[in-house]
């Protein structure tokens, strides 16, 4: 809808323009176009199906300095939009949302619960231009999954999984997911790109029969490890 409101308005900034040239000619056979005649950027035929207010993910997880810039006018900080946006992503999947974050203390950016099958996702938002290593956040991640997790089992939820997200991983995560998965009731841990994300939002706008169980979403959690936007696309 919002494409849609964007169009009609530069469409008629363009028949404006049109009628002026009309107007100053004195003739319409001199109008080089009418409003059938219009030529449509591409982009209004573009076959993506996700919402510009989260299109912009990718681009906030790189951390980038013009990114920086940008949000420091809107008196905001990248850190933050970027949370806000995974949370309103993993909304338009399905799931029932908290969002944590920036002062809550030493907490998770959020918890994405799916009530029908049992289980929820505790992620962590990371933005980093050359890609996240997990250096000495293991400590902290295995204190949000404690203390996360009782809250959860009094909820009914069954499983549970910590999910990074992030623009890229960088290193070898075998040992501290060994650990975390030793010392903590997550069943997995997932490091999903943020362009694998979307992709997750897109494929579930364009075909709502895949669901939040699993058979569906469910299944690209249960293996930890990165998750790419390769393997969303080749799943999904």
């Amino acid at each position: 809808i919002e494409h849609a409101f964007w169009y009609v308005n530069n469409r008629e900034d363009i028949m404006e323009e049109e009628i002026e040239k009309v107007t100053n000619t004195g003739t319409c056979k001199e109008a080089k176009t009418t409003s059938d005649e219009i030529q449509i950027n591409n982009d209004e035929f573009s076959n993506s199906y996700i919402p510009p207010v989260v299109a912009m993910l990718p681009l906030l997880a790189k951390n980038t300095e013009e990114m920086n810039k940008i949000c420091a006018k809107m008196g905001n900080s990248v850190e933050k939009l970027f949370e806000e946006k995974i949370s309103i992503v993993f909304k338009m999947i399905g799931y029932s949302v908290e969002l944590k974050g920036q002062g809550y203390g030493r907490v998770p950016d959020g918890i994405a619960i799916c009530h029908e099958y049992g289980y929820a996702l505790i992620f962590d938002a990371k933005v980093r231009q050359d890609g996240y290593r997990v250096g000495r956040d293991d400590r902290a991640i295995k204190e949000y999954i404690n203390r996360e997790t009782q809250t959860l089992k009094k909820q009914g939820i069954r499983n549970v999984y910590f999910v990074i997200v992030s623009s890229d991983f960088k290193g070898d995560f075998d040992d501290v997911i060994r650990n975390i998965k030793i010392e903590t009731d997550a069943r997995e841990l997932v490091f999903l790109e943020a362009k694998g994300l979307l992709t997750i939002l897109e494929q579930r706008l364009r075909n709502p029969e895949i669901d939040l169980g699993p058979s569906g979403i469910q299944n690209l959690f249960v293996q930890s490890g990165i998750l790419t936007n390769k393997d969303v696309k080749e799943f999904l």
